[in-house]
This record gives structure tokens, sequence and C-alpha cells, in this order.
């Protein structure tokens, strides 16, 4: 009987669990979390999508996937072909609506992380 008792006690706990997690969001809040997590808080090359995990200072990015070469804008992160330079030099159009100024290549980790704060 006590074991009857348990084996119920732990559907009925198992149901009001799985009933919680659906009403918090549940597999879809974890997907929609990690989707922010990977896709827009992850600085990642436009092109094979590489992961960045440290920032320089210049804006011109070069993708480091062999094969990929990608050059890219660290602030919009567009596809400059094979070097985002030219991009950086004639004014990112993300720049001005974020504070940097036009043609400015470097910034401490610190200006990029406002900045990139500012651009998501």
């Amino acid at each position: 009987v006590e074991q009857r008792i348990n084996v119920e006690l732990e559907a009925g706990f198992n149901e009001r669990l799985r009933m919680e997690r659906e009403r918090a969001g549940g597999a879809d809040r974890e997907a929609v979390k990690e989707h922010i997590v990977e896709k827009i808080l992850t600085l990642a090359c436009p092109r094979c999508r590489q992961a960045f995990i440290d920032f320089n200072g210049c804006m011109a990015l070069t993708c480091c996937r062999v094969g990929c070469n990608c050059g890219f804008c660290a602030l919009c992160q567009e596809d400059c072909g094979g070097d985002a330079h030219a991009h950086i030099r004639n004014g990112c159009p993300l720049a001005n609506k974020i504070g940097v100024r036009r043609g400015e290549f470097h910034l401490s980790e610190a200006d990029y992380n406002i900045a990139a704060g500012k651009a998501r």
C-alpha cells in the first residue's frame, strides 16, 4: 500500500512539475534563451558563424577559421569581403547611432562593450 501511495504521489508531483514548466515557457523558453545567447549576444563571423571570444580593440575583424578569412565590422557584423578597414574608415552606418566616431578603428574593450550593448 505504501509503495502504491508513493507512486501516485510521485506521478502527481511530476504532472504538476510538467504543468509549471509549460506555464513558464518550458522547452520553448530554453530555446529562446539559447538563441539569444548564441546568436545575438555572441560576436560571430557573419559568413561561417565562428564565435569570437576576445575583442582586441580594432573594429575591422578578420575571421581566423581556416578557409573563411572573412573581414567584417565588429559593430554591425557586415561581411566586408576580405578586409573591413574601408567599411570602418568610410563610416559604419551603425557607428553614429551608438556613439562611435566615424573612422574610429580602435575602441577599448570597455568602450566596445558599451557600444555593442547599444547596438543590440
